[in-house]
């Protein structure tokens, strides 16, 4: 593999940890929250830092299997629900065009929030230059395969 290929897929792993990451996380969170507990709480539960909890809900870390099994047991939840649905490189089925996974309607939601200005319209520049990136990106690894 030459050395421009291994760079983009190190950035496309590093992407990909950082989404699962972050879904997982947000997963704890979304059953931690159903059940009514702090993350004081659940840290105490569990016998850990409030902080540990935070830093795993906000994705700057991630939790063991062994905590991930407490977890699903104290959150009463099967441990499958804190993986994402759909990984990185596909998912369990292909979206139609007028569908939107639950992370693009939050992102639809967050943007209608902006004010009309210079917020919104940057946030739809990037959106846009992002989603012309990754497609250079598939067009190049589809060409160089």
């Amino acid at each position: 593999m030459n050395e421009e290929k291994m760079r983009a897929t190190r950035a496309i792993l590093a992407s990909a940890e950082k989404r699962v990451r972050n879904e997982v996380g947000e997963q704890i969170r979304r059953a931690r929250v159903e059940r009514d507990m702090s993350q004081a709480e659940l840290a105490d539960l569990l016998n850990r830092r409030q902080a540990y909890i935070s830093d795993i809900e906000n994705g700057k870390t991630e939790p063991n299997v062994t905590f991930l099994v407490q977890l699903s047991m104290v959150l009463d939840k099967p441990i499958q629900f804190f993986f994402p649905s759909e990984w990185p490189s596909g998912g369990q089925h292909t979206l139609k065009d007028d569908e939107l996974t639950p992370e693009e309607s939050e992102l639809i939601h967050r943007l209608r929030q902006l004010e009309e200005g210079f917020s919104y319209h940057l946030a739809l520049r990037i959106l846009l230059t992002m989603a012309e990136v990754n497609r250079e990106q598939e067009d190049y690894f589809n060409r160089n395969s």
